[in-house]
């Protein structure tokens, strides 16, 4: 058994091929659907797109504009990721200002409380998710400030063990979480 250079295995004739991980599956199915929605969201990438900075936002739950989850969250990291694989600027908007350094590590990012006005410049990243027992529907779209709906994504995928653990932490409000 070797590796084959893109995150498989070339096995030669006759042997068994070693047990798959069914964490590993999970994950990488996960990461191929984030593949999937950044494609439909930039496909065919045009110029006043691209003349755009976008900013992804936490994604949340179809029944409560308020309430996002670690797989939220998770799908947000991902499409910074796969928007600049694409061409697509992005703008991390959560910079400190200052680099904080404690026993624990090195820290530029931080999440503090309130809202600020939106940016003409920009293109949004909104999404909404609904969960049943056994999928997860998925709609994102990238806005404008004014509203405006410039590109739309549809994903469906099945509650694993790994997407159901991320969508049992839903973590708090934001209501509750703001000044």
């Amino acid at each position: 058994v070797l590796q084959d250079g893109r995150g498989g295995m070339l096995i030669m004739p006759g042997q068994v091929p070693p047990a798959q991980n069914p964490h590993y599956a999970d994950a990488r199915e996960l990461k191929l659907k984030m593949r999937e929605l950044a494609s439909q969201l930039v496909a065919s990438l045009d110029k006043s797109l691209v003349n755009h900075v976008a900013l992804p936002t936490a994604f949340v739950s179809q029944d409560d504009f308020e309430r996002s989850s670690s797989l939220g969250r998770f799908i947000v990291e991902q499409m910074f990721y796969e928007f600049n694989q694409r061409g697509l600027p992005t703008r991390e908007y959560r910079m400190s200002g200052n680099l904080t350094v404690r026993e624990d590590g090195e820290f530029v990012l931080l999440r503090h409380p309130g809202s600020s006005a939106l940016d003409p410049g920009a293109v949004y990243l909104v999404c909404t998710y609904y969960t049943d027992q056994n999928m997860i529907f998925v709609n994102a779209r990238l806005i404008k400030s004014d509203g405006r709906v410039l590109r739309t994504g549809l994903l469906l995928m099945p509650v694993t063990p790994l997407t159901g653990g991320m969508l049992a932490n839903s973590g708090r409000r934001f209501s509750e979480s703001s000044v």
